[in-house]
C-alpha cells in the first residue's frame, strides 16, 4: 500500500499530540506528523434546560429533557441518568445521541425521572 487515510478520536485529555507512522507492525517510526494541540472539552449536560451547578427538581415519573453538547463527534456518544455518586457502570436509564450522520452539535433526549431511587 502506497497511501492510506485513516480517521481517528482525539482523546479528551487537552495537551499536545503527534501521530506516527509505523511500518511493519514494528516500533520502528517512519514519518510523524506536525504537532496537534487538544483543547479541554467543553462538554455540557443540561437537564430541562438548567445547566450544573444549578439543581433541577422534578417530580417522579416526570418527562425531562436532557441537552448534551460539545461532546467528541462518536457514533457511540451516549448519556445515562445515575443516582449522585453511583458508580460510572450503575445508570438507572441510558441513550445514545441517535444522530450518527453529523457531529453532535446539540441534542435534546427524552428522560423520564425514576420511580423511586435506592442505593
Amino acid at each position: 500500500m502506497t497511501s492510506a487515510t485513516v480517521q481517528m478520536s482525539l482523546p479528551l485529555d487537552a495537551g499536545s499530540y503527534e501521530f506516527r507512522l509505523h511500518p511493519n507492525n514494528g516500533y520502528t517510526v517512519a514519518a510523524t506528523s506536525a504537532p496537534v494541540t487538544v483543547t479541554a472539552t467543553t462538554a455540557q449536560v443540561t437537564v430541562n434546560g438548567v445547566s450544573p451547578p444549578d439543581a433541577v427538581s422534578v417530580g417522579a415519573a416526570t418527562a425531562l429533557s436532557v441537552g448534551a453538547s460539545c461532546g467528541p463527534p462518536t457514533a457511540t456518544n451516549w448519556v445515562g441518568l445515575y443516582a449522585v455518586a453511583s458508580a460510572d457502570t450503575a445508570s438507572v436509564q441510558w441513550q445514545y445521541l441517535t444522530d450518527t450522520t453529523t457531529p453532535p452539535g446539540r441534542r435534546w433526549l427524552n428522560f423520564e425521572s425514576p420511580r423511586s431511587v435506592s442505593n
